[in-house]
């Protein structure tokens, strides 16, 4: 029996009936995983991969429980801006990995191709978007992309920007922000939560 596949299948067909529920279950398995990392950390990394996989593992949850206190983010977003700013910073990417090795992305991608979706978009971006519009994945307080490195984000993020009617703060880094350095403070980044 493989215990992680069987928890998978639980949470991608209570998704579709109960995403509160299929939300609650994924969170006990991550939380139960937290734990895992911190008594049993695997060896084989050194210790700042033990370190980097705890406050991975914590943001991921962070932004299935508390999504009020997150932003989703592209991949090349600097997070640390938004840390320095109290805002925890999640990626579509990440999030969708660690769907995927709950092993419930199934339900998700199926969700996508009934939504017209292509298949040749990134898996990513499909997991993701099947667990949004399932409502697995709660919405956050605000996003912050940019197209640098993939083009599914031009997608993935008007999208679910048009699916939270407006509520969902959207704001666009462009490659030019991005080449002339601008560095933005914590104060400019609370006002971009806010706004």
């Amino acid at each position: 029996m493989d215990i992680i596949k069987k928890f998978g299948d639980m949470v991608g067909e209570r998704s579709i009936r109960d995403p509160e529920k299929a939300r609650k279950l994924l969170l006990t398995g991550y939380r139960l995983q937290e734990k895992r990392l911190q008594l049993f950390p695997d060896r084989k990394l050194p210790a700042s991969g033990q370190y980097v996989a705890r406050i991975v593992m914590q943001n991921i949850i962070k932004a299935l429980a508390k999504p009020d206190d997150t932003a989703l983010v592209s991949i090349f977003v600097p997070g640390e801006l938004l840390t320095a700013a109290g805002i925890t910073p999640y990626s579509v990417e990440a999030m969708s990995c660690f769907i995927a090795g709950t092993r419930c992305e199934q339900a998700f991608l199926a969700q996508t191709e009934s939504e017209g979706f292509p298949e040749t978009m990134c898996s990513y971006h499909r997991v993701f978007l099947g667990a949004s519009m399932t409502g697995l994945v709660p919405k956050p307080k605000c996003t912050i992309y940019t197209n640098l490195a993939c083009d599914g984000n031009m997608m993935t993020f008007p999208y679910l920007k048009q699916k939270y009617q407006r509520s969902l703060q959207s704001r666009l880094l462009t490659m030019k922000n991005l080449q002339n350095r601008q560095v933005m403070s914590s104060f400019q980044i609370r006002y971009l939560y806010r706004v």
